[in-house]
């Protein structure tokens, strides 16, 4: 008779003198397990699992609908049993990639401790997600991954790191616990994609786990433990060896293995200020999709992007790139960073699923935060610059006062720079050296003038509109200190700052601001015209045939024009000075009405009509 532990048991007595939770098949050999269902398991100290006899309850736990695991002290888990967690890839078929991270290793590789992860400890849970059997996956050398039987294919299975490049890993158990890997999807049908659950089975990852990183280089990494990681958290927690995060997305719709058929890019988040404990969701800009040449370099691209997501909490199996901060070094996880955070709340996203209106799970005791409401975010100006059609770069410009108009760590993220045609904010560094960042935060004042710069390979017609405005009031504009031109920058759908430019590079030319100054001069030179108008009193005195104008605020006039109304010039008259009274004679001129024109020495145009009448 088997021993079934059901999601109700919260937590098991210490059974032996190094671990909390132990699981062994019976004394007659019959399995026993730990089924955990829509819960957090939570386990103080150690996992000790022994290997239940071979069959479809072969694991030592199963956590099913979103169930995570946390434990709290940094012990090794030890023992021959592995766990059984769940991971769905969606909308995905075998010309998908995607970038994952383990959160179990291979316990037939070593009783003690985290181990290596390879793709023989994923399973196909036969369609049935709350069930317990599972088949192991056949691996196949073939470019197409094979749905059913699942066959993951080889191919296309790489890590990645600044000194190893792209580095094929087959299906052997060579993954670091804390390293991410690729994997592209199952089916191969030009007509649909396919949901996908993976069933990772092995040791659950736990304690202290590191991935050395390199200053201004990407390493391949991910989310290592069978619970929700804050990103948050490992940004703050491991000092300036994180400049920021990158996820990859693509255009799912493209089904080809070649290379330069595929539209893909990177997004970014960073997380906008440490928050321990509190509802900051941080900031991503969404990834472009771009074409890719043989060396390399971008193509055409398309106008696709990738999704908007709020990144903070890193989903079991997430994999990410890590962009090297100042310093190079080993970037620490820890429990102190797990949270029991659902996939489908609104606060952790994942390719797999939708993002919807639900909540994080929640206990008084457990390193869980709730999902913030949509006004907690920081201010910001979310624009989308359109080159040509072809594709999109994602910027934002935010606001706060914990930042400077430099570089601020956490809230500063430079780009990719994917793109042979760019654009960017250019930060200036260390030794005065500018760099360009997709994410930029400052503090907000109304006069300042925000460097945009512009990177074009070909000729470019482009359109700059607002993706989303948030917390923020007012209008924004495009400014051209060449033209002197403002453009107002509006939301999707409506109007559009458009440009027609050379190709080059336009360093100190086009900024963000927040006021017209043209506009502004012009209301200003209106008032002082309608000032003037008011003051100067225009009599046209035909029996002596003079035009007398006062001239009480003592304006200094320094040209006075008279016109016909076909706009022939019949008077001119320079430098009459403040006098407070001029005279004009009209006496030559024929009856009918007259345009006069006084311009001031501060450049002030007053006009008034006048009748003449001579005979």
């Amino acid at each position: 008779m088997k021993n079934l532990l059901f999601s109700f048991v919260v937590l098991l007595c210490a059974l032996s003198a190094t671990a909390q939770l132990y699981v062994k098949p019976t004394s007659s050999g019959d399995a026993s397990y730990l089924y955990v269902k829509n819960e957090l398991l939570f386990v103080k100290e150690a996992i000790d699992l022994t290997a239940n006899p071979t069959g479809p309850t072969e694991a030592s736990i199963y956590f099913r609908d979103e169930s995570q695991l946390i434990q709290e002290n940094s012990l090794d888990n030890v023992g021959t049993g592995y766990i059984s967690i769940l991971q769905t890839n969606a909308d995905s078929d075998a010309w998908d990639y995607t970038y994952w991270s383990s959160p179990v290793g291979d316990q037939t590789l070593g009783l003690l401790g985290n181990t290596n992860f390879g793709t023989t400890r994923l399973f196909d849970p036969n369609n049935d997600l709350l069930g317990t059997d599972s088949a192991e996956n056949s691996s196949t050398g073939s470019l197409d991954g094979i749905q059913s039987p699942m066959q993951i294919s080889r191919r296309w299975l790489y890590t990645y790191t600044s000194t190893d490049n792209w580095s094929r890993i087959n299906d052997n158990s060579v993954v670091l616990p804390g390293r991410g890997f690729t994997m592209k999807g199952l089916g191969n049908s030009a007509s649909q994609t396919y949901d996908t659950t993976y069933d990772f089975r092995g040791r659950p990852n736990n304690g202290n786990i590191s991935t050395p990183v390199v200053s201004g280089e990407l390493t391949l990494s991910g989310n290592p433990y069978p619970s929700a990681l804050d990103l948050n958290k490992v940004f703050y927690d491991n000092g300036s060896k994180i400049e920021s995060f990158r996820y990859w997305d693509e255009d799912r719709t493209v089904n080809s293995h070649y290379y330069v058929d595929n539209k893909g890019g990177y997004g970014v988040w960073v997380p906008m200020g440490s928050d321990p404990g509190g509802t900051n969701p941080g900031m991503y800009t969404v990834a472009p999709f771009l074409n890719y040449n043989n060396n390399g370099s971008t193509g055409t691209g398309s106008t696709g992007n990738g999704e908007t997501y709020r990144r903070r909490f890193a989903p079991v199996g997430q994999g990410f790139m890590i962009l090297g901060g100042a310093t190079s070094g080993n970037v620490n996880f820890t429990n102190d960073q797990r949270a029991y955070v659902l996939v489908s709340s609104a606060d952790s996203d994942f390719r797999s699923n939708e993002v919807s209106s639900g909540s994080s799970k929640e206990r008084d005791d457990l390193p869980s935060i709730p999902p913030p409401p949509a006004d907690n975010r920081i201010s910001h100006l979310r624009i989308n610059t359109y080159f040509n059609e072809t594709h999109l770069r994602q910027l934002v410009l935010a606001f706060s006062e914990e930042s400077t108009d430099g570089f601020d760590r956490g809230f500063d993220a430079s780009s990719p720079m994917d793109s042979t045609s760019d654009a960017y904010f250019p930060i200036e560094g260390e030794n005065q050296e500018v760099h360009p960042y997709v994410i930029q935060t400052i503090p907000y004042s109304h006069k300042k003038r925000i460097p945009y710069t512009l990177v074009l390979e070909n000729r470019a017609r482009l359109a700059i509109n607002f993706k989303e405005k948030v917390n923020f009031e007012g209008p924004v504009y495009l400014y051209d200190n060449i033209e002197d031109t403002y453009q107002e920058i509006r939301s999707e759908g409506g109007y559009s700052a458009s440009l027609r430019l050379e190709a080059g590079i336009y360093e100190d030319r086009f900024f963000i601001t927040f006021v017209n100054h043209r506009s502004m001069e012009h209301a200003a030179n209106e008032d002082r015209k309608a000032q003037a108008l008011e003051s100067l009193k225009f009599f046209q005195n035909n029996p002596i045939r003079q035009l007398e104008v006062g001239n009480p605020e003592a304006y200094d006039i320094a040209l006075a024009n008279i016109f016909e109304m076909s706009g022939k010039l019949v008077y001119t008259a320079a430098n009459l000075g403040n006098q407070s009274k001029f005279t004009f004679p009209t006496g030559s001129f024929s009856d009918g009405v007259y345009l006069v024109m006084l311009t001031t020495t501060e450049n002030i145009e007053v006009n008034y009509k006048i009748i003449v009448y001579n005979n």
